[in-house]
């Protein structure tokens, strides 16, 4: 496991993907066990066109790729969720993956940053991201930028329909 800020930082930018960029959310699904340990992420199916195009077409997903040159090296994708009560809008972080090799340089952090600028822009002060305790680099990101633990006892249903 990387430790979070060990290795040298590398020059990463970090956007938005759209419309436009059906391809790079298709390689991205191919190439789905660069961003976890072996035999722990398999490829994927991409999308459809038409899926693909109306996941980066909504406007309460958000969908961060940061890269190394023309190179994915990490993703995030959250979506905006409206609540009942309090403040209407609140983020959940669904997922966020950075390539093995580039673990421990700051991608993960500029990705969350990118997050919260996103969020500030959409007047969202509170999200959420559910993990597991035994995902020690998820634990320690989300510790590192501000996040807590709500309830040690909290539990997830996950269901099929």
């Amino acid at each position: 496991m990387a430790r979070f800020g060990t290795k040298k930082a590398v020059k990463t930018w970090v956007r938005r993907l759209g419309p436009p960029d059906i391809a790079v959310l298709a390689w991205i699904a191919r190439n789905n066990g660069r961003y976890g340990a072996p035999g722990d992420r398999p490829p994927q199916q991409p999308l459809s066109e038409l899926e693909a195009k109306l996941f980066l077409s909504d406007e309460r997903t958000v969908c961060l790729v940061a890269f190394v040159e023309n190179d994915p090296v990490g993703f995030l994708y959250a979506n905006e969720l409206y609540r009942r009560h309090g403040d209407l809008s609140h983020l959940c972080l669904y997922e966020i993956a950075v390539a093995e090799e580039y673990r421990g340089s700051g991608v993960g952090r500029q990705l969350f940053d990118a997050l919260g600028a996103h969020a500030h822009q959409r007047g969202i002060s509170h999200g959420f991201a559910i993990t597991h305790v035994s995902n020690r680099d998820a634990m320690e990101l989300f510790s590192k930028v501000g996040g807590h633990r709500g309830a040690d006892d909290d539990v997830v249903f996950a269901f099929r329909f």
